[in-house]
């Protein structure tokens, strides 16, 4: 899996605080954007099977608003 971090127009600086290679845990700290806004993408490889958390792979996740927390995203591993 792939993490960008993108700082929106008034972002200053994106900092990221992890090495290449360093293995993370759940919850470790990536990084912070520096004033302003920001957003971020994940990109999967294509043996990741992603779905909506609530199960439906039709439904469109685009524009979906989420509260602090809540899960968006079911992430497995394909079978081989």
């Amino acid at each position: 899996m792939v993490f960008v971090g993108v700082g929106l127009g008034e972002v200053s600086t994106c900092r990221v605080v992890v090495s290449e290679n360093q293995t993370l845990n759940k919850g470790d700290l990536l990084g912070h954007f520096h004033f302003g806004g920001s957003t971020h993408c994940l990109i999967f490889g294509p043996h990741i099977k992603v779905t909506p958390y609530d199960g439906r792979p039709e439904r469109c996740l685009e524009g979906l608003k989420l509260q602090v927390g809540e899960g968006a995203l079911q992430v497995q591993e394909r079978a081989a």
